[in-house]
């Protein structure tokens, strides 16, 4: 009943392991694989939650197969369920098991919980490894990317983005970083072309807008600094770490825009604020 599987027809393939399902009796220890084959179906087609329901059933069968484990803690990341994840990534190396998931898995995990080193080290094992399309490739391209970045590795990071934005240029993240790393080599003009790149989406990175108003600020667009800065500030919450680091760079805009009183009330509420470039400058 697995053909269909192997060349891809998750549909048709869903339909057949339902019927085997409905004339076999629960529990029986030869329905192990079939589970484990409807969890990957419904797994690659997003269909997360019944995917657990049935890599639970699997496990409830047979509980000392690693892969079991490792497919459970794919599932298990994308409904944001990050320890449990862990638990069974342990659990499945404990078992012996070697799947490249695991570093995937783990990989994208050490990304979020910013351990960028180990991070790099779990999605290089990955990348390097992985044969044919995955369907989390480019996922991984974007965090070994943004790990490398956060590692001064900027080389390696810019080689990871554009790999990633041919493969799909839809990444707007992507673009973000990529940006970053061209201003930081001071080729500000293609690191404004990727910034409205990434603004011509539907989707909203206010980090987009603060970075493009230090590029114009740094092209001496004063105005459209300004514009952009004001976006930022008006997207974000006071908490976000950047939030005076904006008021800063906005201030400096409105000077050079010979808005004077305009740019030391930014000072000033930036300075009021702890923010210490702000506190230099007015002293």
């Amino acid at each position: 009943i697995y053909s269909k599987f192997y060349l891809g027809e998750y549909e048709s393939a869903l339909k057949d392991l339902n019927t085997y399902l409905s004339r076999n009796p629960k529990n029986d220890e030869s329905l192990y694989n079939v589970y484990i084959h409807r969890a990957i179906i419904f797994y690659t087609l997003g269909y997360y939650d019944d995917a657990l329901k049935d890599i639970n059933q699997s496990l409830e069968i047979k509980d000392d197969d690693g892969e079991a484990y490792v497919h459970r803690a794919n599932i298990n990341r994308y409904l944001d369920k990050i320890d449990d994840c862990i638990d069974d990534l342990n659990t499945a190396l404990d078992l012996g098991e070697n799947h490249i998931d695991i570093y995937l898995s783990r990989g994208l995990i050490h990304a979020y919980n910013q351990n960028y080193e180990l991070s790099e080290q779990d999605l290089d094992i990955f990348l390097n490894n992985n044969k044919g399309i995955h369907k989390d490739e480019i996922q991984a391209l974007l965090k070994r990317g943004i790990s490398r970045y956060n590692l001064n590795k900027f080389d390696l990071a810019l080689e990871d983005f554009n790999e990633l934005l041919f493969k799909d240029p839809s990444i707007i993240e992507a673009y973000r970083y990529r940006a970053e790393i061209y201003l930081i080599n001071g080729k500000k003009q293609l690191a404004k072309r990727d910034l409205n790149q990434a603004l011509l989406s539907n989707e909203t990175i206010p980090e987009v807008y603060l970075l493009r108003g230090i590029v114009e600020l740094s092209l001496n667009n004063f105005t459209s600094a300004i514009l952009d800065f004001n976006q930022f500030i008006n997207l974000v919450s006071k908490g976000h770490p950047d939030y005076f680091h904006a008021f800063h760079e906005r201030g400096i805009a409105k000077f050079f825009n010979e808005e004077l009183v305009d740019a030391c009330i930014d000072w000033n509420y930036a300075g009021e604020n702890g923010y210490s470039k702000s506190i230099k400058l007015i002293h």
